[in-house]
């Protein structure tokens, strides 16, 4: 404290350690974005390796997936629910194909064995890992301080 009596009362202050490390991003979601954006990269490979005939549906997929990884990437944490949401509809769709080709096996020729070709399992594989990931304590914590930092409140 100064000698003046009349100077305002003053105090030290010092920035919280550990509030720029949480801006930084974790290796886990550098990690799970990588997976996930392998998995787009088998899917562009995909098309050129299956040449379907959906194939305008199949860019758009994969575009607007891209989207989503992206802005998961730059930390929105929207981008990262609506991957999950999209994980989920994909299990419960697959699991449904599945039991109904195996029920009917002469609807599609088969019974169900195009679920479980190694293609599939990998890009299956990638993208449970990469969403998995992208709920990590650690994600969960920078998709938070990078929320509060974007809307200008203290984390």
């Amino acid at each position: 404290m100064s000698g003046n009596p009349y100077a305002p009362p003053s105090s030290q202050v010092a920035d919280i350690e550990g509030d720029t490390a949480s801006l930084e991003r974790p290796r886990l979601v550098n990690v799970g974005i990588g997976l996930l954006a392998m998995d787009l990269v088998l899917g562009i490979v995909g098309l050129f390796r299956d040449g379907g005939a959906s194939l305008v549906f199949t860019v758009a997929i994969i575009g607007v997936m891209g989207l989503f990884t992206w802005y998961a990437w730059k930390g929105r944490n929207w981008a990262r629910i609506v991957h999950l949401v999209v994980l989920l509809i994909a299990v419960l769709a697959t699991t449904l194909a599945i039991a109904v080709l195996r029920a009917n096996p002469n609807i599609a020729g088969g019974s169900g064995e195009v679920f479980f070709t190694p293609w599939t399992i990998a890009q299956n594989a990638l993208n449970i890992a990469g969403v998995v990931l992208l709920f990590t304590p650690a994600a969960n914590a920078w998709y938070r301080a990078t929320k509060a930092v974007r809307l200008g409140v203290a984390a």
